[in-house]
């Protein structure tokens, strides 16, 4: 056990994070079925503009079994070659599968987004965007005889998040129990049509008004100092967790020696 995560075990049994039971539909078995949609969202991670970072599942997969990713900037053979060369986040994959247009409407949800959304205009990242795709995968992490294995589920989405977040969170009538927003880009135009960091821009207010509730807790980080992080971006998340938490990554694929990059993450809870 390294550092960062000795000192996550003991942040989180402190605030008695809820220990989640394995869900039911989480087996091998469950990719020959339907996907289970509000299963999978509920108590789960969401993060937008993730591209292919594994620092949240590295901070929190001992904690959530879910993951939703979002990123519109990635093909489908992109993710399939980064899950299958190597360990991605510690985590081997173990199956994956297409998720139709019947199951996760995202064809329909770009035409209807008509590049605009609630006053803001994302033509951009839609016509730079790959077409809109899911991938659903199943992957496990072994740690010897210490622990049991950890089965982990990952769904990513190449679409924009807030349009994500409001046709599958809102829709289904689920929120998630964390949202990681780490480096998402500025909204200057040239990396994300608006900033997932402003607590009062479009992503942030489609979280925060979620009729189905909010989330828990905030995953903040990115590049640069670790000072920058000390303090959350949506101040709603008011209670600090824990803060360095480090950025790690792998140095080459099928290489399982991690290195660290520049910059820090932070975990907040919102305590109102």
């Amino acid at each position: 056990m390294d550092r960062h995560e000795e000192r996550m075990i003991t942040i989180m049994k402190t605030d008695k994070l809820p220990e989640l039971q394995r869900p039911v539909w989480l087996s091998l078995e469950s990719l020959a079925s339907p996907v289970p949609i509000r299963e999978l969202l509920s108590d789960s991670v969401f993060y937008p503009a993730s591209g292919l970072d594994s620092d949240p599942m590295m901070h929190l997969g001992h904690y959530f079994w879910s993951f939703v990713y979002a990123d519109y900037g990635y093909s489908p053979e992109t993710i399939r070659a980064a899950l299958g060369a190597a360990k991605f986040a510690g985590y081997e994959l173990i199956g994956r599968r297409r998720v139709s247009e019947d199951e996760v409407s995202l064809a329909r949800w770009n035409s209807e987004s008509g590049g605009y959304l609630e006053g803001g205009n994302n033509r951009a990242a839609r016509e730079r965007g790959t077409p809109p795709f899911a991938d659903w995968a199943l992957l496990v992490r072994d740690y010897g005889s210490d622990k049991p294995r950890e089965l982990m589920s990952l769904l990513f989405v190449g679409a924009d998040g807030v349009t994500l977040f409001k046709k599958l969170y809102v829709e289904s009538g689920v929120t998630p129990a964390c949202v990681a927003i780490i480096q998402p880009g500025d909204g200057a135009g040239d990396e994300n049509w608006t900033d997932f960091r402003d607590p009062n821009a479009y992503l942030a207010r489609a979280v925060m008004t979620n009729p189905a509730g909010s989330p828990r807790f905030l995953l903040h980080g990115g590049g640069g100092k670790a000072e920058w992080y000390k303090e959350s971006c949506w101040p709603v998340f008011d209670r600090c967790l824990a803060w360095p938490l480090e950025r790690t990554e792998e140095a080459a694929p099928g290489n399982l020696i991690r290195r660290h990059r520049e910059g820090a993450l932070s975990l907040w809870e919102r305590t109102a």
